[in-house]
C-alpha cells in the first residue's frame, strides 16, 4: 500500500494479488458503508480495529495504540491518566499484568533523580496508607500486613535518587495489593507515572506486535470482567 497526496486528501493504493479479491473489496466494502452511513473507506479504515478489539473499551485505545504517533506506552499512560480520575467498574488486573510484561522484556526503567519522581512517591505513600488500612484478621492479616511492609520498603528505594530503578518490581507489588488497590485513584496516579516516565534499558528493545495484541486482549478482558 502506498500513501500520496491528491486534492488535499490521502489517498491509498491496495495491490490486489487477483481480480476477485479486488471485486470481492469493492462490493463488500460499499455495502458495509452504505449499512453504516459513512464513507468507504471510514468503514475501510474500522476494519481492522474491530478485528483486533472486541470491545469498546479495547477499540477506543486502538485509536491511541495505531494513532501516528502512538505506541504501547503511550496508550498505557492514557488508560490510566482517564482512570485516575474515574477507575474502571471491572476486577481484572489483566491490563496492569500486560503491561507488567511490556516493561519486563523492555527493562524499562525510571530514574528517580528527577523532579517529576516526586509525585509518584506521594502516591506511592498515599496507597502504602490504604494497604495498612486494609489489613483483615488471621492468615488474611498476615499477608496483607507482609504487603504493606513490602511497599513501605520499595517506598524507601523510590525516595533514594537513582537513574535507572526498574519498574517490574513496582508492578509486582501493585499486582499483589490489587483487590486492596484496584479501586483507588492514587493506584492509577501510580501507573500513568510509570508508563509516562519509563525508558527501555536499550535502546535496540523495541514494541513487538506481541505486546501490542497483549494490550488490546487485556481490554477486553477487563470489560468483561
Amino acid at each position: 500500500m502506498t500513501l500520496t497526496t491528491a486534492s488535499g486528501k490521502l489517498r491509498s493504493t491496495i495491490l490486489f494479488s487477483s481480480r476477485e479479491d479486488q471485486v470481492l473489496y469493492k462490493r463488500s466494502s460499499a455495502d458495509l458503508a452504505e449499512s453504516m452511513g459513512i464513507a468507504p473507506s471510514e468503514a475501510v479504515a474500522r476494519l481492522p480495529i474491530e478485528a483486533l478489539a472486541h470491545s469498546e473499551l479495547a477499540r477506543g485505545a486502538a485509536e491511541v495504540l495505531y494513532s501516528e504517533e502512538g505506541d504501547c506506552r503511550r496508550t498505557y499512560e492514557f488508560l490510566f491518566v482517564e482512570w485516575s480520575a474515574v477507575p474502571p467498574a471491572g476486577d481484572s488486573p489483566a491490563v496492569v499484568c500486560s503491561f507488567f510484561s511490556l516493561c519486563h522484556r523492555l527493562g524499562l526503567c525510571i530514574d528517580t533523580t528527577e523532579e517529576a519522581a516526586s509525585g509518584l512517591v506521594s502516591n506511592w505513600e498515599d496507597a502504602g496508607a490504604l494497604l495498612e488500612e486494609a489489613a483483615g484478621e488471621g492468615l488474611e492479616m498476615a499477608r496483607e500486613q507482609v504487603q504493606a511492609k513490602q511497599w513501605r520498603q520499595a517506598e524507601e528505594l523510590l525516595r533514594r535518587p537513582t537513574p535507572l530503578l526498574s519498574i517490574t518490581p513496582l508492578l509486582s507489588l501493585v499486582i499483589e495489593s490489587w483487590r486492596a488497590l484496584r479501586r483507588e485513584r492514587c493506584t492509577y496516579r501510580i501507573l500513568s507515572a510509570l508508563a509516562r516516565s519509563g525508558g527501555p534499558s536499550s535502546s535496540s528493545l523495541g514494541e513487538s506486535l506481541q505486546d501490542r495484541l497483549g494490550l488490546l486482549r487485556a481490554l477486553d478482558e477487563l470489560a468483561e470482567s
